[in-house]
């Protein structure tokens, strides 16, 4: 319970036509990885086995490899939980976090950031002193994670990036931009043309929010920043997307998804925004081109209740059905996951269960209050249909 009301505060107080070609060494017998209160869990659909590999309770959303080795995922550090468990004051931004590496077969786990010697949180006189993080990503070729980390007491925010092969972590922007009444670290997203990193200000001007977002190359350069009036609406996303051209004029690029609205495409290289009237579908980054099923989304607004209706498309166009619904105010793509082959669709319903489609049919596992899944690394492109 504490930990959803952290939680709870911490929301309040933060603001070409062809896709790439699958890699065949990728494990086509992936169990389906749960967050469930806190705790990873993995489903194996061969067996219909439920293992839990942690027993932490404040880990958060786990992230796929590309190469299907790892699970990355935050953690609160030690010294969080226990100021938590001693009702410590606590610090009104993210709580001092770990990142960890989990292997989805045999629950092996490497820490690979961790907080400094001496660090502080829960200090009854507020000399805290402690880094958090933000939720990790992993680079397009799974040879490197990213995050962002924010300073205490410094109030600064930097982006670190880990090198699995030589177990070294360097940090690529010293100074990364603050945003209006941001007291923790911002996420990252990790595409083909780098980073993108989103801020929330105050705008006179126009007397209302902007946001503005900043994109960096693997090295920390800003080569942009574009700024865009705040939508209305909850954003539900903000993923990396490939396209054409002949579809939206954006090879690259990032889309924002707000309910009830338009998904918005941003091209960082020539500034273009467009207004997507399109589908914009989602895919398993180990299935074949020609096999498998593809996910789409609708919005979902009922009495300020915000969600996605997900629905299935074949390969070669087909429209097969909608899967079913998730609500959520944010990162609610986190609440759905596509199996390596495409055929299986999992989704977080609105009871905090598991859902499992395949061909129509919807097999509920026996977990509950789950909060984020994850299966295949996902991709996300404007080119539908893609296979054929």
């Amino acid at each position: 319970m504490k930990r959803l009301i952290l939680l709870t505060l911490i929301l309040l107080l933060s603001v070409g036509i062809l896709r790439p070609a699958s890699t065949s060494a990728q494990p086509m017998n992936m169990p389906l990885v749960m967050l469930i209160s806190g705790d990873i869990w993995t489903w194996n659909p061969q067996t219909d086995a439920l293992v839990q590999l942690t027993t932490w309770g404040y880990n958060f959303k786990p992230v796929m490899s590309p190469n299907g080795d790892w699970v990355a995922y935050k953690s609160w550090a030690t010294i969080a939980v226990e100021a938590i468990n001693n009702n410590a004051p606590m610090n009104p931004g993210e709580p001092a976090g770990n990142i960890w590496l989990l292997d989805p077969f045999t629950g092996d786990a490497l820490r690979i950031a961790d907080q400094s010697d001496g660090a502080v949180f829960g200090d009854i006189n507020g000399n805290d002193n402690f880094i958090a993080r933000s939720n990790p990503v992993w680079s397009p070729d799974g040879t490197e994670i990213a995050w962002t980390q924010f300073n205490v007491p410094a109030y600064t925010s930097e982006l670190v990036i880990y090198n699995l092969a030589n177990q070294t972590t360097r940090v690529v922007v010293s100074e990364l931009p603050i945003g209006y009444e941001q007291q923790g670290p911002a996420d990252v997203e990790w595409g083909a043309l780098g980073f993108v990193y989103l801020t929330y200000n105050y705008d006179q001007t126009i007397e209302g929010f902007v946001a503005t977002y900043y994109f960096y190359d693997v090295n920390g350069n800003n080569y942009n920043a574009i700024t865009i009036p705040v939508s209305d609406t909850p954003m539900h996303a903000l993923v990396w997307f490939t396209g054409t051209e002949f579809v939206n004029a954006m090879e690259n690029g990032v889309a924002v998804i707000n309910s009830t609205e338009l998904p918005q495409l941003i091209d960082p290289l020539t500034n273009n925004i467009v207004d997507f009237m399109g589908i914009l579908v989602g895919y398993s980054a180990w299935q074949s081109l020609t096999q498998g099923n593809y996910v789409s989304f609708s919005t979902y607004n009922v009495d300020f209740v915000y969600g996605l209706i997900w629905s299935a498309q074949s390969s070669d166009g087909r429209y097969l059905g909608d899967i079913g619904t998730s609500l959520s105010y944010f990162d609610t793509f986190a609440k759905l996951a596509i199996s390596p082959d495409g055929l299986s669709v999992a989704y977080v319903a609105e009871d905090g269960s598991v859902l499992v489609w395949q061909n129509g049919l919807t097999v509920q596992l026996p977990v509950s209050n789950v909060e984020a899944i994850t299966w295949s690394p996902l991709l996300w492109t404007t080119n539908y249909p893609v296979g054929g």
